[in-house]
């Protein structure tokens, strides 16, 4: 009986087939990230990779299927890392993790990526954390949820006495501060006088470390927006950006 050659498929790429996927995904990283993702069209995006517009159709099949896995090839490492940190954390006599370990755990691979892989995935990060595309969403999702969940989990057994929507709120409050950490927009060097640098990962982790373990132990929930002090005359403060 003869035996059956293997059918060639997408998954079962030749060499020179994964070295074309590798030079699109590059190209799309690092443009969709300088310029974001609906200012990029596939044929600037294949000049600059050096293939042609059949090569992108056939490997991902459309500019939100290449978003997709330029996503999902940096964001893997940076869920196992997570999760890799938080099975390591420390618990105390009562069995409950440490909320700093914890919070240090979520945090560090996200704001020292760039010193791992290429940076350009960062800024995407950044980037497409503001967007409100219900694609982008979906690739959000699928992304980190799991791992969000659990690190969510592991926040409520440090801090049992917080409840489940407060919760939910200050890790909200503690992914938009992750972001606009990441995104590095200049304006606390401008602030500072160039005293305060994000882009120095070590201590802007320290200091988000030691703000949110604050945040989530502190037991104020209760208090009403109609209780927030205002501005003479009746108007609230504004909120510098």
């Amino acid at each position: 009986m003869t035996k059956q050659r293997p059918i060639p498929s997408r998954t079962r790429a030749s060499a020179p087939g994964v070295l074309t996927r590798e030079r699109i995904l590059d190209a799309a990283s690092e443009m969709f990230a300088e310029r974001g993702v609906e200012a990029v069209s596939l044929r600037e995006l294949t000049v600059k990779a050096g293939v042609n517009l059949a090569a992108v159709h056939y490997h991902f099949g459309s500019k939100e299927g290449l978003l997709a896995e330029v996503f999902a090839r940096s964001s893997k490492p940076i869920v196992k890392w997570r999760l890799d940190l938080l099975s390591a954390v420390d618990r105390d006599a009562a069995g409950r993790p440490y909320l700093e370990h914890v919070l240090e755990a979520f945090l560090r691979p996200s704001l020292q990526s760039g010193r791992r892989q290429n940076a350009s995935f960062v800024q995407l990060r950044a980037r497409l954390a503001l967007e409100r595309d219900d694609a982008v969403r979906q690739i959000l999702s699928v992304a980190f949820d799991a791992s969000s969940k659990r690190f969510i989990e592991a926040v409520a057994e440090a801090v049992p006495g917080l409840p489940r929507e407060e919760l939910y709120w200050r890790f909200h409050f503690l992914i938009g501060s992750m972001f606009y950490t990441m995104a590095d927009s200049g304006r606390i060097q401008t602030l500072s006088g160039g005293e305060c640098d994000p882009g120095d990962t070590d201590e802007a982790l320290r200091r988000m470390v030691a703000v949110f373990a604050d945040v989530f132990r502190s037991a104020v929930w209760q208090q009403s927006l109609a209780e927030v002090p205002t501005q003479p005359g009746g108007k609230e403060s504004s909120v510098d950006s």
